[in-house]
């Protein structure tokens, strides 16, 4: 009896939790889609002292499809083909004529892959070691804790304009 207690107990908070990273993920989309997206190239490939916005949506799209994957191998149980050498595209196509708008893109194709799969994660596996007391929910959250610090990173390149927040409300 203690245990369905317990269950019935936690699962709001598990819920909440879920929620809340669901909504950070969407709101980096959002944030790149409507902050992002309509400025000019020149802007965005501008190189500073640390890069350029460029450079970085294009490793956020990296990382996400790189996420994308490995969530996918974990939910399946199903290895991806492995590519040899260090320099493999990621998607296959890209080039270095590759604009921002077409990253963010690509960020956002990876971005609802990742979703869509994180709709069909039970609360078992949620919260399940994945490597060490490291759980797939930690995984999550670390993932959209590094999408704020990489947007945080992008509007102090371009002066600090403001983040849209869950709703689209800019902040």
């Amino acid at each position: 009896m203690s245990t369905n207690a317990s269950i019935s107990v936690n699962a709001p908070v598990a819920d909440t939790r879920r929620r809340s990273v669901i909504d950070r993920l969407i709101a980096t989309y959002r944030e790149l889609n409507i902050n992002i997206r309509p400025l000019p190239e020149a802007d965005l490939t501008r190189k500073g002292p640390e890069g350029s916005v460029h450079d970085i949506v294009g490793q956020m799209r990296a990382d996400e499809l790189k996420f994308a994957q490995a969530l996918k191998e974990r939910l399946s149980g199903v290895p991806a083909a492995e590519i040899q050498g260090e320099t493999a595209p990621i998607i296959g196509t890209e080039t270095d004529e590759d604009t921002t708008v077409l990253l963010i893109s690509q960020f956002g194709t990876a971005r609802a892959t990742t979703l869509s799969m994180m709709q069909g994660i039970g609360d078992a596996d949620w919260s399940a070691p994945v490597e060490g007391d490291t759980s797939l929910a930690d995984r999550i959250e670390s993932l959209a804790t590094n999408d704020e610090l990489q947007l945080e990173r992008i509007r102090a390149m371009l002066g600090g304009m403001p983040s849209v927040g869950i709703g689209g409300a800019v902040r």
